[in-house]
């Protein structure tokens, strides 16, 4: 882990995507997504150009921005503190979407993408940016 990505949000993946055991549960957990801990308040942006098509809560998300990118792509970034883009809106690629929670002096982006209805590994996306 310690990946950082700088074009999404500034700080490094503390959880990846995936099936993995926890290690005080030992227990089995899938992850649809990655989370990126990064400083509080921190800035948010869009992976690519699309279509804001669900701003608001989200049970078990928080505060949550779905992107439509077309072709059968959306992206997911859970856990905002403030959203600062609206249904139907238009974003460009690396456009601020929103900020981080402040609670904390470290915060966590949750970050999903899908393609075809099913969630993919998001850091190959990230990788390619």
């Amino acid at each position: 882990l310690g990946d950082v990505y700088k074009r999404q949000v500034q700080g490094r993946v503390v959880d990846r995507y995936g099936k993995h055991k926890h290690p005080e549960l030992d227990t089995l957990i899938i992850n649809n997504g990655i989370k990126i801990e990064s400083s509080s308040r921190q800035s948010v942006h869009s992976v690519a150009r699309g279509d804001v098509v669900f701003s608001g809560d989200f049970s078990g998300y928080g505060r949550v921005v779905i992107i439509d990118h077309k072709g059968g792509y959306f992206s997911i970034y859970g856990n905002l503190g403030e959203i600062l883009v609206k249904e139907k809106q238009s974003v460009k690629a690396f456009e601020e979407i929103g900020k981080l929670k402040s609670l904390s002096p470290k915060e966590t982006l949750y970050f999903e993408f899908r393609t075809g209805g099913k969630a993919v590994d998001p850091l190959a996306w990230l990788e390619k940016l």
